[in-house]
């Protein structure tokens, strides 16, 4: 592959080029197997466990039309077992790669591959928080299908504990990106 902008290229070159990043079945379902994997660490592994800071967002709303009610705040329960799924992801991978069930160097040839398969995951999962949050009571709309799809309609969006922007911010990319 050359790198570099597509100038002088014929059109069936650079369309074979780009299909080197289509996924196969095979790198939907890892990455699909490691979102999983990671979502479950998260859930079960020990790790240092906290109640965030106060917020009034679930109330905020009811409070401005109520005055003569107190505001009400909540406190988000977060279980930071970051280390530790870090630790049980690299022992897991490496008894898979030694036990010939996942090749870890197929990360790095099939590296196009697996970031659509990571860029397509995203998309679905901001279309699923966007349509939960409306589905739900929506915290923040602004009127504006732009606006209100990539600021959220709703906050701090869980699994359980699980907090899915912390997951797929922190646990998923960065995890890829080591691992790359």
């Amino acid at each position: 592959l050359e790198y570099g902008p597509p100038l002088g290229k014929g059109l069936a070159q650079v369309a074979s080029e780009l299909s080197t990043a289509l996924p196969h079945w095979e790198h939907l379902r890892n990455f699909s197997i490691f979102v999983v994997a990671q979502l479950l660490f998260a859930w079960v592994l020990p790790g240092y466990s906290l109640h965030g800071l106060e917020i009034d967002s679930e109330t905020h709303e009811l409070a401005a039309n109520m005055p003569h009610k107190p505001k009400r705040t909540t406190r988000l329960y977060y279980l930071c077992n970051g280390y530790a799924s870090f630790w049980v992801t690299l022992i897991s991978l490496t008894a898979l790669h030694w036990g010939g069930v996942f090749d870890l160097s197929s990360i790095c040839r099939h590296w196009g591959q697996y970031m659509t398969s990571a860029m397509l995951f995203g998309n679905a999962l901001a279309v699923a928080c966007y349509v939960y949050g409306l589905l739900t009571r929506p915290v923040r709309l602004s009127g504006s299908l732009v606006v209100d799809f990539f600021m959220g309609t709703t906050l701090y969006p869980r699994i359980g504990y699980v907090d899915i922007k912390m997951l797929a911010e922190i646990r998923w990319s960065w995890l890829v990106l080591y691992l790359i």
